[in-house]
Parts: structure tokens; sequence; C-alpha cells
């Protein structure tokens, strides 16, 4: 290694720890200069090597951790006020429009979008499965996999005969087929209410 890269490695490995620290104290109340401090860097040259490398500013960046946070507590089905505070806003009213301009809408209303798209997947789970995933296995046998609630369903190709093949069927609830996706131009079927003997 020539000993001219080593102070270049040395600020990528600086500009790393402190992003990691955000990564790890995003809900606390630090500041760029907090940040700076872990860098080892002054606080307006440490603002511009970070948003070299990372595309964004330290602030920035912590604003983006927090929103992505946020999603997933209330995806969880916390509410605003509480994702709000758990990430480390101090303002409802800061979050909500932050959250707004990035996520494009409410906290309350994706909440309410993810919720809702959760009881879909879990009432209805076949139709969740990427036509890009169902693609892999075209020109296939029965590929067997496990979906949400335990539920199995096999994919098949060219044909709905579920008789051909070493799946069992449960007598209480008949093998039905539907076409997935059209991107898939029907050529696999998903066969659901199946279990393996």
């Amino acid at each position: 290694m020539s000993i001219k890269n080593l102070p270049k490695l040395d600020l990528y490995r600086r500009i790393v720890q402190a992003k990691l620290f955000i990564d790890s104290n995003y809900a606390e109340r630090i500041d760029a200069g907090e940040i700076a401090d872990e860098a080892c860097y002054s606080k307006f040259h440490f603002i511009r090597t970070f948003k070299s490398i990372y595309g964004r500013t330290p602030h920035q960046y912590l604003t983006h951790v927090r929103i992505e946070r946020a999603k997933e507590l209330l995806e969880q089905g916390v509410s605003v006020t509480e994702a709000c505070f758990a990430v480390g806003f101090d303002s409802l009213g800061s979050f909500t429009s932050l959250f707004k301009r990035r996520a494009g809408v409410t906290p309350s209303e994706y909440q309410r979008r993810q919720l809702e798209r959760k009881a879909k997947i879990k009432k209805e789970p076949l139709r969740f499965i990427p036509g890009c995933f169902a693609a892999l296995f075209v020109g296939q046998c029965y590929f067997v996999v496990t979906v949400l609630g335990g539920q199995s369903i096999a994919l098949k190709t060219g044909t709905t005969n579920p008789h051909d093949n070493d799946t069992k069927q449960d007598s209480n609830h008949p093998v039905t087929a539907s076409p997935c996706h059209p991107s898939l131009k029907r050529r696999v079927f998903f066969l659901t209410t199946l279990r393996q003997e």
C-alpha cells in the first residue's frame, strides 16, 4: 500500500465512523458539531467532506435515518406521536412536515396505507408474490414455498392439473388455480392450499 494513500484512507475511516455514530445515536439530540467531534474534524470541513462522500450533509443524513426509522415504527402500529419522539424529533409539526416532504404523504396516511397493505397480504398473500420471483420457476416442476401465516403454495408451469406431482391435496381445501401477474403471460399458475406429504 502506498504511503501517499494513507491520509485518504484515514479520512474515509473517520467519515464512516461518523456515519455509524449517526446510525447508532439518531434518537439522541446530536448536531453537526458533535458528529464532527466523533470524526475528529472541524465542523465545516467535516460537513463538506461528509457531503462529498455520501451526497448529503450530516444533518440531511440524520433526518433521513430518523424518517426511515419512523416508517418502521408506523408500520408496526406505533402512534404518530410516539414514533415522532422515539426517533429524536422534538416537534410533532416539524416531524409531520419533514415526513410528508420525503414520503409524499403524512405519517398518519403512510401508516394507514401500510397497515391496509399488511391486512391484504395476510388475506390474499398470493397477490403479493412478485412476478419476477415467480418467473424464476418458469419451466420447472412444482416448487413449494411458505408464505404468510404458514400457508403453503406451489408454483407450476404450463398446467393447472394438481394431480401429477408429489404434493398432497388438503381434502378440506380443494386446489384452485389462478393466473399470476400478466407480465408472465399466464405461463405460471398459483396453486393454493396445498401441503407436503
